[in-house]
């Protein structure tokens, strides 16, 4: 696994810029009619993971980690909430 380390470029963060990971929803009828009926979150989400093969955000982040654009550590501390 790739490991960071510093240099004058980065501050010695070992990084330099950012990347973003993306979590997206295409809305279609079925998940429409989810929210329109109020259903909860976590249903919808399910839903769309499974049905239209939405990647969460850790999906996309772990994908950056496994082709070196990141680490897992910086992985964890932004999207520790998820």
């Amino acid at each position: 696994m790739w490991v960071t380390c510093g240099c004058k470029y980065c501050n010695n963060t070992g990084f330099y810029g950012r990347i973003a990971i993306l979590e997206a929803i295409m809305i279609n009828h079925a998940i429409r009619e989810m929210i329109m009926k109020r259903e909860a979150i976590d249903e919808i989400e399910q839903y769309a993971k499974h049905q239209c093969g939405m990647k969460a955000l850790r999906d996309d982040a772990f994908l950056k980690v496994k082709m070196s654009l990141t680490t897992l550590e910086e992985v964890i501390r932004v999207t520790k909430e998820e």
